[in-house]
């Protein structure tokens, strides 16, 4: 099935039905229930998203409706399961990702038709519709659902995209990730066959992914000896252990370990169980160490030092030595800033240094306006109020000398015989006078500046010019 350039895979209406974090909330299962159907949605939040496409239905037109159209099929669909599901948790399971499944198909119809009937002019972006899925949406599905224990919700997440997205012009990498976690899945819930065959997929797409395909092949090989092992909960344990420990979650799989190690006499079974906890323990290291580094680059980077506090955060849900490196990455952070404040401080310091040096120059010079602006760099600095008391400085000798000038202006007015020339004179004293208070009307000067003003309009109103 290919795929329009112009299709993007993403949708608001189902974000929430599978992101479990955005848009609309999920059910949460009860632990200590593992075979049930649990609901990817809220009966509330299905009719709220069924008014809500039904709207959008009615207010657009073309693709976008046609979407819209398939999101109150889908919603539809939703309802009339959660209703009444099937007693069996595995059909109401199957039957939730056929629904899903065939609203992507829908949408895949109605985009795929509309570039036949409707291209968009060439240099134009193209319309978005109102429902969109993204591949990371399905992917936080199953990472909630994995946290969980649910390894057969999550499941069912990915398989219900395999088949729509591996020929839709997803890059292989992607496909091959998507299918690798599928396998794990499989493997957690004890379904070694179809582990192997996700696995041997995964491998077919090596081309692009060739870590992803070595992963795949060395968890073949552990689901071979595993089925060497005696049949039970503690071959089961190790499975799902496996299964998280390539999914990154060091510490359950350590801990199923350690309870398998202390139910089981199996020498077997303690001789995977001890493998599996050493290498729990050494990815628990190598992702300290990891998160160690990063941090430390970000620190030798400078700030604002993002990367070392995600760091910390990170280490600090861990055991031990996590929690101890996380605050040896805090203390080196504050280590950091405090120098970088030091060093802050004395190039501030330099900068005040030199701006009093050039200010002094520009009042020399007379360039009291160039001055006065001067001090607006150290503005949002620790220096910002020192700043504004000397531009205030600055600015009553600005104003003083400009008011002086005004009053020459005034003066030889009152002494020209020439009207137009007096009324030009005037006009100038006015302008300058004016302008001063504009710009500076907090100067202490401020007051005589009006005075002056007032003297110069009355000398401008009864002047006969």
């Amino acid at each position: 099935m290919s795929r329009p350039p112009r299709i993007v895979l993403v949708t608001l209406l189902l974000a929430g039905l599978l992101a479990g974090g955005t848009g609309c909330r999920t059910l949460r299962p009860d632990p200590a229930v593992t075979e049930r159907f649990v609901p990817l949605y809220d009966k509330g939040e299905v009719r709220s998203q069924l008014q809500r496409a039904r709207r959008i239905e009615e207010r657009t037109e073309g693709v976008e409706q046609a979407v819209a159209r398939a999101a109150v099929t889908l919603w539809k669909a939703l309802e009339a399961l959660y209703a009444a599901p099937p007693e069996a948790p595995a059909d109401a399971r199957a039957r939730e990702a056929a629904i899903v499944s065939a609203y992507l198909r829908q949408v895949e119809a109605a985009s795929r038709a509309a570039e036949v009937v409707e291209p968009d002019p060439p240099g134009t972006d193209p319309p978005r519709t109102e429902v969109e899925l993204m591949f990371v949406d399905y992917y936080n599905a199953a990472m909630t659902a994995q946290e969980e224990g649910r390894f057969g919700d999550a499941l069912t997440v990915v398989e219900s995209l395999n088949e729509e997205m591996e020929g839709a012009g997803i890059p292989m990498l992607r496909a091959s990730s998507l299918m690798l976690r599928t396998g794990l899945f499989h493997l957690a819930l004890g379904q070694y066959d179809e582990a192997r065959a996700a696995f041997a997929r995964v491998q077919e797409l090596r081309e692009e992914g060739n870590e992803q395909a070595e992963r795949a092949r060395l968890l073949q090989e552990e689901i071979d000896l595993l089925l060497t092992l005696p049949a039970g909960r503690e071959r089961d344990d190790l499975a799902v252990g496996w299964a998280l420990l390539e999914l990154g979650e060091m510490d359950r799989a350590g801990d199923l370990a350690r309870q398998v190690q202390e139910r089981t006499e199996d020498l077997d079974l303690q001789r995977e169980a001890s493998f599996l906890l050493a290498a729990a323990q050494r990815a628990q290291s190598t992702w300290i160490e990891e998160l160690a580094d990063r941090a430390r680059v970000d620190i030798t980077d400078g700030a604002p030092f993002e990367i070392a506090l995600q760091s910390a955060r990170a280490l600090d849900g861990g055991p031990e030595p996590a929690p101890s490196r996380a605050r040896e990455i805090r203390a080196a952070v504050e280590e950091a800033e405090a120098a970088q404040t030091a060093m802050v401080a004395a190039s501030l310091q330099e900068q005040w240094a030199a701006a009093r040096d050039e200010a002094q120059a520009l009042v020399a010079a007379e360039q009291l306006r160039a001055a006065v602006a001067l001090y607006e760099r150290f503005a949002g600095t620790e220096l910002e109020e020192q700043a504004r008391a000397e531009q205030a400085r600055t600015a009553d000798i600005l104003v003083r000398e400009e008011r002086r000038r005004a009053g020459d202006l005034f003066v030889a007015a009152q002494k020209e015989g020439d009207a137009t020339r007096r009324r030009a004179l005037l006009e100038e004293a006015a302008e300058i006078l004016q302008g001063l208070l504009d710009d500076f009307p907090d100067s202490g000067y401020a007051d005589r500046v009006r005075r002056n003003l007032v003297a110069v309009e009355e000398a401008l109103g009864t002047d006969p010019g």
